[in-house]
Order: C-alpha cells, then structure tokens, then sequence
C-alpha cells in the first residue's frame, strides 16, 4: 500500500515539473529577449514550435502508453530526459534553444 503513495506521489512531482516547464517561457521572456536579441515576433514562434511538439508527443506517447502499458511507457519516458540534458550541455545554448524544447516534447 505504501509503494503505491510513493508512486502517485512521483506522478505528481513529473506533473508539475511538466506544467512549470510550460509557463517558465513566459517567465523568462525579458533574459532571453536581452541575451538573444530578438523580437516578440521570433518568441511567438519559439512558443508555438514548443507547443506543436508537446501536442504531438502528447499524441505519441498516448498511442504508446496504450500499446506498451505505464509501466514500460514512464520508465521510457524517464530514459529520454537524460540524452536532452546531455545535448543541451554538448551542443551549446543556441543548438539547444531549437534542440532541447522539442526533444522535451516529444518525451
């Protein structure tokens, strides 16, 4: 009984992770704007390029979580985290601003 409050509680904590990742664009628009010199225009698509891809994961990873069960789907999904830190780290900040929101998307 207690196994199954750890994991609900793990749920809970990769639901927000997944919902702060969302909103901190917003958040950061000022940094980013400054570091990277572009206008409102090239944000709008920065923010719908993450959106398409979060939508379309989203699609993916239904269709697989229902093929393949939870218990196969998270544990994939919590694999594919670590090759995007890695290429934002290996890549570079640029790279990893058009690399790393779409491989988070598609988890």
């Amino acid at each position: 009984m207690r196994m199954r409050w750890v994991i609900v509680g793990l749920l809970f904590f990769a639901t927000t992770i997944n919902y702060l990742d969302r909103a901190i664009l917003g958040v950061i628009l000022p940094e980013i704007r400054d570091k990277f010199h572009f206008g409102l225009p090239i944000y709008g698509t920065i923010q719908m390029v993450f959106q398409l891809a979060y939508a379309g994961g989203s699609l993916l990873g239904g269709k697989l979580l229902d093929r393949y069960g939870t218990r196969v789907g998270y544990g994939n999904s919590s694999r594919s985290v670590v090759p995007c830190g890695h290429a934002q780290r290996v890549r570079g900040q640029r790279a990893s601003i058009r690399i790393v929101p779409d491989s988070v998307g598609l988890r």
